[in-house]
């Protein structure tokens, strides 16, 4: 993760950053320096279900992601052809929630940089989302816990890595196009320092260290254990419970304009099923809205949100439905 350089710390084999993506695409898609997410993914992890409903919200709400697919036809040892959304034979390479499907050839990416920059760039003018699939093969095992000779031929890995290996057939693009062969020894050499000192840090690194809570301390007025406030003596006003999380919600959106609220049956005129947020969708239009019938768009689009800056509030009608 880097701050610095907009990398977030996300969890990506099973798919639940793709959600997070597209909270972070809500939260910058009217940024006036037009920025783009780009949510990396494995074709494998693109069977998951929060990917499906990632891309959706990403249609529906026409957000600024683009959705980069690295296939190298595995999934661990389940091969993937023709069991993708990208490549399913009846609906092989037709548009996937309107977004078309655009592939590139990653073992071979020279001639292919014009067609991504395109592609970047349609993101970032439209505003919209996008996909790439980019083909790859898998020279080396998944994991350290996995040995691809079990379920690969040798004389395929052998092959493979003959005429597979992009950066090796990179190199020889650049040779070819005229790039001095020294000044890539050079570049070579000094990658494979700054890898090897990298690694050697890291190593180097003691055991982390547990933290039991991620969260900021409570102020004292609100901590557990302090005194209830019940009102003053002198005032004959009673409010109900769902008029007091009604008028915080309103001084919060009054206040802050980063706080947005996301959940089902929200908006105006029913304003949540308790009637919580009734009014506020009038009050502070385009900030308090209706999600889907989904409650990992709305949990993982509002963490997506709050680590680009923002302050949502996901709203979840039922404990049970988490």
């Amino acid at each position: 993760a880097s701050r610095e350089l907009n990398l977030p710390s996300t969890v990506i084999p099973v798919g639940n950053n793709a959600m997070q993506a597209v909270g972070i695409a809500m939260q910058i898609k009217d940024d006036p320096g037009k920025p783009i997410v780009l949510c990396g993914l494995g074709d494998g992890t693109t069977q998951q279900g929060e990917v499906m409903e990632a891309m959706a919200e990403a249609a529906r709400s026409n957000l600024p992601v683009l959705f980069w697919i690295e296939d190298n036809g595995y999934a661990i040892s389940t091969p993937t052809t023709g069991q993708t959304f990208y490549n399913f034979p009846p609906s092989k390479d037709q548009p996937f929630w309107g977004m078309a499907i655009n592939h590139f050839d990653g073992r071979n990416i020279l001639p292919e940089l014009d067609g991504i920059g395109a592609l970047v760039d349609e993101v970032r003018q439209t505003r919209g989302p996008r996909i790439g699939v980019m083909r790859v093969d898998r020279l080396c095992n998944h994991s350290n816990a996995d040995d691809q000779r079990i379920y690969r031929d040798a004389d395929t890995l052998v092959t493979l890595n003959e005429k597979s290996n992009a950066v090796v057939n990179l190199r020889k693009a650049l040779i070819e196009a005229g790039v001095d062969e020294v000044k890539l020894d050079e570049a070579d050499a000094a990658i494979e320092s700054e890898c090897r000192a990298a690694a050697e840090q890291s190593r180097r690194v003691g055991d982390p260290e547990a933290c039991m809570t991620a969260s900021r301390p409570l102020a004292p007025e609100i901590a557990p254990g302090a005194d209830e406030y019940h009102g003053t003596s002198d005032s004959d006003e009673s409010i109900t419970m769902i008029d007091a999380m009604r008028r915080v919600l309103s001084s919060k959106l009054k206040d802050d304009d980063r706080v947005t609220l996301l959940g089902q049956d929200i908006e105006d005129p029913k304003g949540d099923v308790f009637g919580v947020t009734k009014g506020l969708s009038t009050a502070y239009p385009g900030r308090v809205v209706n999600a889907p019938l989904s409650e990992s768009t709305i949990i993982g689009s509002s963490i997506g949100r709050a680590l680009a800056g923002g302050r949502p509030v996901g709203f979840i009608q039922f404990a049970d439905f988490l």
